[in-house]
């Protein structure tokens, strides 16, 4: 069980951010979505980068250490964590994030979620999710005929991030779903497209019509 969860843990990511952003969304907060996930629209990059120097520290430590794995970085950030961050109430942790913005950013966050407040027109929700779902089968069978069903809908979820819900993508993959073929193996259901088999078709069919017409290249 723990095995699946692990296999399909960038799934269940991609599930909790596109709830998260989506409710975020919901409340008046605006949401840009980024080359790795999404942020609150009208937050100055500098203000964000205040609260994202973990990854540097690691980075600076790895580099002095001549740490290159992955796994090793993630173990050198467990180790150097500070204690003192961890062993903080709520309340304190909020005066110390509090202590590291100046009074404009405290003001600028105080306005974000406000009517009009960075926000942006998106196109309606199920246009939108349909759209991604597209997007996503192209993605994952683009160098691929088989593609795993949790594959093509974090793909979907992630490329919609504060536009629509987990749910409106599962219902636009289920509309989809008469275009595919699935099959259910023990990692996960996998599919592929009923073009996508037209194509390899079309190529098998290409190579065995012209089979023995040709000189074979090493004669």
């Amino acid at each position: 069980e723990f095995a699946a969860i692990k296999r399909d843990a960038a799934y269940f990511e991609a599930y909790f951010h596109s709830a998260f952003s989506s409710k975020l969304k919901e409340a008046g907060y605006g949401i840009e979505r980024t080359e790795k996930g999404w942020e609150i629209a009208g937050i100055n990059r500098d203000t964000i980068e205040k609260f994202s120097n973990r990854t540097q520290e690691v980075e600076t430590i790895a580099a002095e250490k001549g740490i290159t794995d992955a796994k090793a970085k993630d173990g050198l950030g467990a180790k150097t964590r500070s204690s003192k961050i961890e062993n903080l109430t709520l309340d304190e942790l909020r005066t110390e994030w509090s202590g590291r913005l100046t009074e404009r950013e405290k003001a600028v966050i105080g306005e974000v979620g406000k009517k009009g407040f960075g926000k942006s027109q998106v196109p309606d929700i199920e246009v939108k999710a349909d759209q991604a779902v597209n997007l996503a089968l192209e993605h994952c069978l683009e160098r691929k005929s088989v593609a795993g069903e949790r594959e093509v809908l974090r793909d979907a979820m992630r490329r919609s991030y504060g536009d629509c819900a987990p749910a409106e993508v599962l219902k636009a993959y289920g509309l989809k779903e008469k275009e595919m073929f699935t099959v259910a193996t023990k990692d996960g259901t996998v599919l592929t497209t009923k073009e996508a088999v037209k194509e390899e078709r079309r190529l098998v069919e290409m190579v065995v019509s012209d089979k023995g017409k040709l000189a074979p290249i090493n004669k």
